[in-house]
């Protein structure tokens, strides 16, 4: 198939190789900046036909290109040049002697694309071959895609080892495997206010922290479930997650900016104020999941609670609850326990699976949740999620009924768009639609230049760009050109707030690929800032937050990297503690996930003087060995010990010790001494142990 022009009207022309810096231009102008860059449907369809569209199992079979760790160092402009491409993508995917490049790099050459493009480059340089390859410039986009093919393939590799260690019947097994067999890896299944990506779905099959879109996909057929139980179909109510995150955040002011779950089903309450009980899970911060129930059928409304940990419910939802029922049932009674049955939860990872559980035990019957069971449920909710959308021929209709069969419960029904049955990616709506991920259709704002009055161009809507070529007829008189926002950059206008809205649904969905050289960046800055402050290392969903070390509180940034939002809370915050105790301030999932960021060399002493006011003197004391947290301290202490299979941790980065001890950035290069070295050295950095005769939590970084 021969390329297609990728400036078919030459609409770039004016403003090619005319030696000046640009800022801001049309949309049209970004648009075919970007279309050089990137690849259309077709044009993978056709490069890749193996890949695009094919099945799970498929993928995990395919041979995909090699994937470099390794950032590679140099300017990404100085790989744009502007002779003419000496191979095409289907040659290149034959070569076997170059990698996929890492997010970081690719988001370097995204970056300075637009002004090379208009600098007049035609290709670019491929780096690690023999001999001097100039690639098309759409070799951005190809990249890309087969860095996004290769990440999922792992994680599919991954969760398979998982699901064969499982001691789980051998047909449980068969049907998991068949569901990968029939469901395409760049799908989407169906959540109950939401979608959950199929790249996320392999989480299921792991011992991993299940996130907002894997609970509501749970929710999601729960719901359906109920609507063919005859008995309870006309009086349940299941809603997602979204409606206890916003109870939450409930004031006076309601139903100002309320979610559409809270004002429906508030007016069914109010239509008939004794008819219904509903159902949820809710999210208990931090990193958990509790069950939660309303009961309006009695004569007072009654709210119940199950939590795995034994943890009382946030007193936010508490009174967000509240002020909704008044509003829509007043005068009736309202109170909140936590008796709802739920099962005990014996690991850091399951609250989830468990919360789904306690709302099933109480609806159908369904046996509690159990550590010898937990394996087996989290491959069942894999299956029912696949194959309630995408079933399998022999199963039975009741676990896998058509779209025009199933039926919502209420009698205002949740709008949720879905796709055609049988199809497992919407259909674009042209053939040639561009931006099949992220990656296209969000890209990053190139660095912010200073600027210079001499050699800067911009497409104000009121005037003529300054020191450029022509623009085409009518550009500047192009109402869609007018801003009244952001400034357009070459990929667009309003690409800034795009890319930031875009790459934090990446980041809340679980996609977002994390560039190690931003990130030690970001945390070197937060060090500064804050020496004990902690972020969470091991959930990608978590990326944005950061934990104020002297009030206890977590900051949530604008977005990946960027700490504005943690400096400003450090202009207002007073230091002031939790009024939580202390015992509750972890998780078992942040005592797994949640890393303190200390300086490699910093003594206990030094970090404690930072936060000592300069103007008064410490008073003398007698130090003496941490004393440790136990029973005494708080009831949970033995429980946390049987759970637990770390002896200490808390320590310095790998990555990091391993850079400064032998220099370099990551650990897959070290040899076996190298890896041993750098795990007594990381050991030697742990901030806590556990005493497993005393039953006793440690500090090791505060004794003498």
């Amino acid at each position: 198939m021969p390329p297609t022009p990728p400036d078919p009207l030459g609409i770039l022309e004016p403003w090619i190789g005319k030696g000046k810096t640009y800022k801001d231009v049309p949309d049209d102008i970004a648009d075919a900046v970007t279309a050089r860059v990137t690849l259309s449907s077709t044009g993978l369809e056709h490069l890749l036909p193996s890949v695009v569209g094919c099945t799970i199992q498929q993928l995990v079979s395919h041979e995909l290109p090699k994937r470099s760790h390794a950032t590679t160092i140099f300017n990404p402009r100085s790989r744009y040049h502007p002779n003419q491409p000496t191979t095409t993508l289907s040659v290149l995917l034959k070569c076997s002697d170059w990698c996929i490049p890492p997010q970081a790099t690719l988001d370097g050459l995204r970056d300075v694309s637009g002004q090379a493009i208009l600098d007049g480059c035609n290709s670019i340089k491929v780096w690690d071959m023999k001999d001097a390859i100039y690639a098309p410039l759409s070799v951005i986009g190809l990249w890309a895609f087969l860095l996004v093919a290769s990440t999922s393939q792992a994680k599919w590799k991954l969760a398979l080892q998982w699901l064969n260690s499982a001691a789980v019947d051998t047909s449980l097994k068969e049907r998991a495997i068949s569901a990968m067999g029939r469901v395409q890896w760049q799908g989407k299944l169906p959540a109950i206010s939401d979608w959950l990506d199929v790249s996320r779905a392999p989480e299921f099959l792991s011992n991993s922290y299940l996130s907002t879109s894997h609970v509501n996909a749970m929710l999601y057929l729960v719901r359906e479930r109920v609507s063919r139980t005859s008995a309870i179909s006309s009086t349940t109510l299941i809603s997602s997650t979204d409606l206890a995150d916003r109870l939450s955040h409930t004031d006076t002011t309601y139903p100002k900016n309320s979610i559409f779950e809270a004002q429906t089903f508030g007016n069914q309450f109010s239509s008939e104020p004794q008819r219904y009980q509903l159902l949820t899970v809710a999210y208990s911060p931090p990193n958990h999941w509790a069950a939660m129930r309303l009961d309006l059928r009695g004569k007072n409304i009654s709210g119940s609670w199950g939590d795995s940990l034994g943890w009382k419910q946030p007193k936010k939802l508490v009174k967000g609850i509240g002020i909704w029922l008044d509003y829509h049932v007043p005068l009736r009674r309202y109170t909140f326990s936590d008796d709802l049955p739920c099962a005990v939860q014996t690991d850091s990872f399951s609250c989830g699976i468990v919360a789904v559980n306690a709302l099933k035990h109480n609806l159908f019957g369904d046996p509690l949740w159990t550590a010898q069971s937990a394996a087996k449920l989290r491959i069942k909710e894999f299956c029912d999620i696949m194959d309630s959308e995408y079933p399998c021929p022999n199963i039975q209709p009741s676990l896998a009924e058509t779209s025009s069969e199933r039926t919502l419960i209420s009698a205002v029904p949740l709008e949720i768009p879905r796709p055609v049955q049988g199809l497992l990616v919407p259909t674009p709506s042209t053939q040639d639609k561009r931006s099949v991920h992220p990656f296209f259709g969000a890209p990053r704002q190139p660095p912010k230049r200073k600027p210079s009055p001499t050699n800067e161009t911009s497409s104000k809507p009121t005037k003529a760009p300054r020191l450029v070529a022509p623009k085409p007829t009518k550009v500047n008189d192009n109402p869609t050109s007018k801003s009244s926002g952001p400034k357009n950059t070459l990929t667009g206008r309003s690409r800034s707030t795009l890319a930031k809205r875009d790459i934090n649904e990446q980041v809340a969905n679980g996609t977002f690929v994390r560039s190690d050289t931003k990130w030690e960046a970001y945390l070197t800055k937060l060090r500064g800032l804050d020496p004990d402050v902690e972020v969470n290392e091991r959930d990608i969903t978590e990326i944005r937050k950061a934990r104020h070390s002297q009030c206890a509180q977590w900051i949530t940034q604008d977005e990946p990297y960027n700490i504005w939002k943690f400096k400003k809370h450090l202009l207002t915050c007073k230091g002031k503690a939790s009024s939580r105790p202390a015992g509750n301030t972890r998780t078992l999932i942040a005592m797994d996930a949640v890393s303190f960021i200390p300086t490699l060399d910093a003594e206990p002493s030094m970090v404690a003087a930072q936060s000592t006011s300069p103007s008064k003197k410490p008073a003398d004391i007698e130090t003496w060995p941490c004393p440790g947290l136990s029973q005494e301290d708080d009831p949970r202490i033995p429980q946390y010990f049987s759970r637990t299979t770390q002896p200490s941790a808390g320590g310095v980065k790998a990555n990091i010790l391993a850079q400064s001890m032998f220099g370099v950035a990551s650990t897959r290069d070290l040899d076996e001494n190298q890896s041993k070295a750098l795990a007594l050295r990381q050991q030697a950095t742990h901030r806590w142990r556990l005493d497993l005769v005393n039953i006793t939590a440690l500090s090791t970084s505060l004794s003498p």
